[in-house]
């Protein structure tokens, strides 16, 4: 993870690596090919828990824990982060290119594009694991201690890779902001880029402790839970 870590917040590197010597592209190729690699696993990973919550008998759906979400306001936060995010990877994949030299392989050019395309895969998957996490206690999802000892570490991997990105993207910042490492704009995409990483890191952290807590909130409209019963009775479970 940390060379996923360091490619999403310093991707800039490549143009300036790319250019010191002949030796060098084969080296940046190899670390944004490890990036996607990190990306993959970690988004794997999250499927799969996704994908044994919603075989649980306990679990109310897909469709209706979103009918749920999109009703409170902390899920729209989450929503504008990734659109920052969204933005942020569109604006590096303008400055790659922008800033590429003419005779810069093919190979490269895709390595960046896979690499930013994971990652952009990573943090959606990310946004709805929280979002699915909101209305799930993971004791009720496992139906043996071991399978709660799995799922719980599951989730202790996905936290340890998010901290890393945190911890990456918060030393990247500080190098572009006190040490002048890049320019304005790298600066600009850092931020658009951390909020929704130290967010979800957050939220993942509290459901490791508080199983039982609705970690972006609760749905409080009556209607919804009386045409949603399996909502309001995990919903009281929760809570």
């Amino acid at each position: 993870m940390y060379f996923a870590a360091n490619t999403i917040f310093t991707l800039s590197d490549v143009n300036r690596t790319v250019s010191i010597g002949p030796n060098n592209p084969k080296m940046v190729r190899d670390f944004l090919f490890s990036a996607i690699g990190f990306n993959l696993v970690d988004t794997l990973i999250c499927w799969i828990f996704l994908g044994i919550v919603a075989r649980s008998p306990r679990s109310v759906g897909c469709f209706t824990v979103f009918k749920n979400l999109i009703c409170l306001p902390r899920f729209w936060t989450l929503v504008f982060l990734l659109v920052l995010y969204i933005l942020g990877a569109a604006l590096k994949l303008q400055h790659f290119f922008s800033s590429a030299s003419q005779n810069q392989d093919a190979t490269m050019k895709v390595a960046v594009v896979l690499e930013i395309a994971t990652d952009l895969l990573n943090v959606f998957t990310k946004v709805a694991l929280v979002g699915v996490l909101n209305y799930v206690q993971v004791r009720d999802v496992a139906r043996s201690r071991f399978k709660y000892w799995l799922l719980k570490g599951t989730l202790v991997v996905i936290w340890h890779f998010q901290m890393c990105l945190l911890i990456f993207g918060i030393g990247s910042l500080y190098l572009l902001v006190f040490q002048q490492e890049g320019s304005f704009r790298e600066t600009v995409i850092s931020l658009f880029q951390l909020p929704i990483v130290s967010r979800t890191t957050e939220l993942i952290w509290i459901k490791l402790f508080q199983d039982n807590k609705c970690i972006i909130g609760k749905y409080e409209g009556s209607s919804f839970t009386r045409q949603n019963p399996r909502v309001s009775n995990t919903i009281e479970t929760i809570i």
